[in-house]
């Protein structure tokens, strides 16, 4: 005698599939919404640079700083930044230390805006700590 189910077991890998999918995009959401609130701004093209993409990098400028999110079967998702100043961001990198700043036309003066190679604004870099929060706020 054979088993019968009240439902489709079918259903169950989709609402499965369903809520994987949701999670996956809740943390997307999360890392990227890190990235920006961790941005240090000065015009704001960094923060406005980061993006999304599927399967490879974009190489749509160079200077790429870039997650790279493996989930299982599902496509690889790659956040990124491709300003060629990202990875000085990220890693260091500025004079250290500093020469002049950067020179500040309403005070008429240089400003310092990093130490020890990093930017006052992101002191850690911005990716690293971005996605380790996303991973801290999964529970």
């Amino acid at each position: 005698m054979g088993i019968t189910w009240d439902f489709d077991p079918g259903q169950i890998k989709d609402d499965i599939d369903k809520e994987i999918n949701k999670k996956i995009n809740a943390f997307l959401t999360t890392c990227y919404n890190n990235l920006v609130a961790l941005s240090p701004v000065d015009t704001g093209r960094y923060r406005n640079a980061h993006h999304f993409s599927l399967n490879a990098p974009s190489y749509a400028e160079s200077g790429a700083t870039s997650i790279r999110i493996p989930v299982g079967d599902y496509p690889t998702v790659y956040l990124q930044n491709n300003l060629s100043y990202a990875s000085i961001i990220e890693h260091g990198g500025y004079p250290n230390p500093v020469k002049y700043g950067t020179w500040r036309k309403d005070k008429k003066m240089y400003e310092v805006r990093s130490v020890g190679g990093y930017s006052y604004q992101a002191p850690q870099g911005v990716y690293q700590v971005a996605f380790e929060s996303a991973l801290a706020s999964l529970g």
